[in-house]
Order: C-alpha cells, then structure tokens, then sequence
C-alpha cells in the first residue's frame, strides 16, 4: 500500500472511528450513569402506621377498612401529601402498612409519584425517591406486591388489574397500559412491569377493574413498591 494510501486509510478510520463514537454518544445521551439495580424509587407504607387508624386484613381476622385517602385526620395530612400518591377516585384505604384499593361497590386505582428526586421526610419509614434526572431517560423495572380481596365466608373479587404507564415511558410491546391477571386472594404475589425510556414525569397507575352486572367486587391491597434500574 502507497504512503497516500495508508494515508487515507488512516484517516478513513480515524473518521470512522469518530463518527462511531458519536453515533454510541447519541444513542446513550439520554441515559443517566448510574448502575443497573440503581432505586430510583421505593415505598414499603411504613408511614402507614396505626396512627391513621387502619387495620390489618390479611392477618387472619378480617378487620374493616381504615381511614379512606381523603379522609385521614388532619394532623397526618402532611405525611400523606410528602409520599406523593394520588388517585383519580377517593376509593383507597389506609390499611395497617398498606393500601386497599377499591370497595364492595367500586374499584379503585392509586397512581405513583413523578419519579422525580424528593426530599425524604420524617416519619415515612422505608421510602426514598432519589428520582431520574430531568431530561434523562432510563429503563426501569417496577414492581409491587398485590394480594386480591378474599372474603370471610370465602367469596373472592374479580382478579385483573390495569398497570398504566403515565406521561412518559412504554411498555415492551409499546403501549402504554396491560391488564394482569393476579391469581393469589390475600396472599401477597410479586408483580413486576419493565418500562421503557421512563423521566422523571413518568407515574403508574394501577386500577382494579370493576365488571358492571357481576355482582362482583374488584378490591386489592398494595405494598412494597419499586422502581430499579435495568438494561
């Protein structure tokens, strides 16, 4: 090869290698460095505490639903407001480390904090936001712990949930919601829900759905929710 070959096959690589580079950057710019398992949001409803008067359901002893979410006394308002969760109804109860979600009559849904980084605040026991940078977008597994609602005398609720990604963010297929169906009444089943390209506006949802003419109720508890990290 001719010294104006090697030349230019030097810089043909050099540019190459540049422009590769660039290419990698483009597709990364978005990302954040943090590493993979990285908790960019966790809440195990700690604060749920026997100071909003909820109780237990799921020990064995079957008792009535706590303090609905717009309805807990006064003097705890704060703490409500400081964990960020909403719903678009008033039918979710403050159990005992917990949520229910729906009644009898009527299903529910909670929907999760902007995964935005928020001060922690005292007295809200294993929950934590670092959050997503603002213009970062990340991949994220979020999970939960759901039980279905089981009756004393045995009779079981409906059993599918809506999952919905809010704001930003897809799923696998590139949609944005998905019906699961969750096969464990008040024992606690895992679920988790890769998202794809999640910001710090990205929320969940997660609604019971209610069959109208069932005569059937589509209640269910929450805990211990998180979002990590993935590839």
């Amino acid at each position: 090869m001719g010294n104006m070959k090697m030349y230019k096959y030097i810089l043909f690589m050099i540019m190459f290698s540049f422009c590769g580079n660039s290419v990698i950057y483009a597709q990364n710019s978005k990302g954040d460095h943090n590493p993979i398992g990285y908790i960019y949001f966790e809440d195990q409803f700690d604060w749920v505490s026997s100071e909003f008067g909820g109780q237990d359901y799921l020990n064995g002893k079957f008792a009535n639903a706590g303090p609905r979410i717009d309805g807990v006394p006064q003097q705890l308002k704060g703490v409500l407001e400081a964990t960020g969760w909403k719903t678009t109804g008033k039918f979710v109860y403050l159990r005992l480390g917990y949520l229910q979600v729906g009644r009898r009559t009527d299903g529910g849904d909670i929907i999760s904090p902007k995964l935005e980084k928020r001060m922690p605040e005292a007295g809200l026991g294993e929950y934590s936001c670092a959050g997503i940078e603002p213009g970062k977008e990340v991949n994220v597994d979020v999970s939960f712990d759901v039980a279905i609602y089981q009756g004393v005398k045995g009779n079981k609720d409906l059993n599918t949930i809506l999952v919905e990604v809010l704001n930003a963010g897809k799923l696998k297929d590139g949609s944005t919601e998905k019906e699961i169906k969750v096969n464990s009444w008040n024992k606690w089943k895992k679920i988790v829900v890769p998202v794809y390209g999640a910001t710090s506006d990205t929320q969940i949802l997660v609604r019971s759905i209610q069959v109208k003419n069932t005569g059937k109720a589509a209640r269910y508890f929450l805990d211990n929710f998180k979002v990590v990290k993935v590839k």
